[in-house]
């Protein structure tokens, strides 16, 4: 029997958001990422909340190639919960991304970075 990594309610409503390829992401500050329209429903408990930031902030490290590994660990097995929970989460459609997508990631950080934010 699989790990129940969000409760049926939040899963549901995960899984019930359509996907917009045409999406624009937009910068979330805390997590220094990346986040589309339609990964992150509202209504989602507290849990779902901590459960969709943590696949966030993986994926996240993964748009800029850093491993995963040491104080990051959670993060990398957080997400392998998740896929082998066969979570439908948009998110995972957007592991790779646009150079454009990224350019704009970068230049989020570099700004908080140099506002002394990070």
């Amino acid at each position: 029997m699989e790990k129940a990594i969000l409760s049926k309610e939040d899963r549901s409503l995960v899984e019930s958001q359509p996907f917009d390829p045409l999406a624009k992401p937009s910068y979330e500050s805390i997590k220094s990422c990346l986040i589309w329209p339609d990964e992150f429903p509202f209504k989602l408990s507290s849990e779902g909340h901590k459960r969709i930031h943590t696949l966030l902030a993986c994926r996240s490290y993964m748009h800029r190639r850093i491993p995963l590994i040491g104080r990051l660990e959670y993060l990398r097995q957080g997400w392998e919960e998740a896929v082998s929970a066969k979570l439908n989460w948009n998110g995972f459609k957007r592991v790779s991304i646009s150079n454009e997508d990224l350019a704009y990631l970068l230049e989020q950080i570099k700004l908080e970075t140099e506002a002394g934010c990070v």
